[in-house]
């Protein structure tokens, strides 16, 4: 069976954004269409990091070998110093700078996914700034540790040239670069496809110029095309590939695949191999 959990916030008490609950919509229904179990979404006031972390940590205990959970996140990043290191954070409705139990990062993933059965997957989906740091890994640590003297938070965030289109970041700290090297999230079957790198903020644009009805992530916009393009059999790394280089308008990111390095040679989404023929044929 495979199950999707998809999350959108919008509504942030500062630096609203517009494309997030689109981005859910759209993922929901091409989701769907493929046959996934699609489950209740956590949009803006249910997204708090407790409700989040509570129902993910549910919905990774239901799974059995053979299962895949997809989680798909979409709203802001950010970057804490938590423990000595500089960490990417995914940002829930609830989220302070100064409050730990308010942020999502990746010791949190992992907790998430230490219990995870042998034989099921997470597949994650992070529409969000930095969001190539939500995994464990050991030259981040060191980037963060040598960067203690350099500290120091910035309250901006990025305006594209349309003022209802803004890039995904809260106030960040001075971290390294981004890393394209790999970990692994807790010791699970486990893959993140990151809109960006550690050190990268992604954006949301006004795709065909419709307004707020048409603004999309633009990590979320180009990875439903390129998968509803043909390309759900297609190992993760060449669907990673394929959408590696992302740039419209102001927003340049480049998408990085963290995780589980044995699954990379494995779909990112296992319905294609469970659709019937004649339904392979309508995706493709």
């Amino acid at each position: 069976m495979i199950y999707a959990r998809l999350i959108g916030i919008d509504a942030y008490a500062s630096n609203t954004l517009y494309g997030c609950n689109n981005d859910v919509t759209n993922m929901a229904a091409f989701l769907a269409a493929l046959g996934v179990s699609v489950q209740p979404p956590l949009r803006d006031g249910a997204a708090d990091a407790g409700s989040i972390l509570n129902i993910l940590l549910a919905d990774v205990g239901r799974l059995n070998a053979g299962d895949q959970l997809i989680v798909h996140f979409s709203g802001h990043g950010s970057q804490r110093y938590f423990q000595g290191i500089t960490r990417a954070a995914a940002c829930p409705i609830d989220f302070r700078d100064g409050d730990r139990d308010s942020w999502i990062i990746d010791l949190d993933l992992g907790t998430l996914t230490q219990a995870l059965v042998r034989g099921a997957r997470v597949t994650i989906f992070a529409d969000c700034c930095f969001s190539g740091g939500l995994e464990q890994n050991f030259v981040q640590v060191l980037g963060g540790a040598l960067k203690r003297t350099m500290l120091g938070f910035a309250a901006r965030v990025g305006l594209a040239a349309s003022p209802r289109v803004r890039v995904r970041a809260f106030a960040r700290s001075n971290a390294a670069p981004s890393l394209s090297l790999t970990g692994a999230i807790g010791t699970g079957d486990v893959v993140v496809l990151a809109a960006s790198g550690f050190g990268q903020e992604s954006g949301e644009h006004d795709f065909g110029g419709s307004g707020p009805a048409g603004i999309q992530g633009v990590f979320t916009h180009f990875l439903i095309q390129r998968l509803s393009g043909g390309n759900i059999g297609e190992a993760a790394t060449a669907t990673c590939a394929g959408i590696n280089t992302l740039a419209h308008g102001n927003f340049t990111q480049v998408a990085e695949l963290h995780g589980n390095s044995a699954s990379w040679n494995r779909p990112l989404i296992e319905v294609a191999n469970t659709l019937a023929p004649a339904a392979r044929t309508a995706v493709h």
